[in-house]
């Protein structure tokens, strides 16, 4: 599913990473409940499953400004090498792989491209400014403020600092 339901900048999120990211959230939130034996069954009321719908597009989105700012201080040549150098220390878990299997229900090779890398890329982000001497989560806010975010989604709207439930 290749069509877009987020636009943030003029840049597209699809469906299909929508519906990937969703799954994977979905599946971490029964494996906890399972975990702690609690009752999955309460993730399949709709509000729940609207709230985690919620935060995955609120996370897409900051993915995509954080993404188009790396894109901005780095070219891509060294972002390709310091995501890689991030992740190179996880990845090469066998636990790693199992807890992708378990807790998100996705392959590792699908945990890398869905979980490690945006995380590897956050932490670069969080690292550049911190040596600036900048604060990530005031920065975060304030480029969410000034960002165009069209949301295609059904049921959702961008209130111009997180994704809202119509």
């Amino acid at each position: 599913k290749a069509y877009p339901v987020i636009f943030v900048d003029y840049r597209p999120i699809s469906a299909g990473n929508l519906e990937k990211y969703y799954s994977g959230a979905f599946h971490y939130y029964q494996s906890v409940f399972n975990f702690y034996n609690e009752d999955a069954a309460a993730l399949n009321d709709e509000g729940a499953k609207k709230e985690i719908q919620r935060a995955v597009l609120d996370k897409l989105i900051e993915d995509k400004i954080i993404d188009k700012e790396l894109n901005r201080l780095m070219n891509s040549g060294d972002l390709v090498k310091a995501v890689e150098r991030k992740i190179t220390e996880i990845n090469n878990s066998q636990n790693t792989q199992k807890g992708a299997e378990i807790l998100y229900g996705f392959s590792a090779d699908e945990f890398q491209k869905q979980v490690l890398i945006p995380e590897a890329k956050w932490e670069i982000l969080r690292d550049r400014l911190f040596l600036e001497d900048k604060n990530f989560e005031e920065w975060l806010k304030g480029v969410k403020s000034k960002a165009k975010v069209i949301i295609l989604a059904s049921g959702f709207s961008w209130n111009g600092d997180s994704v809202m439930v119509k």
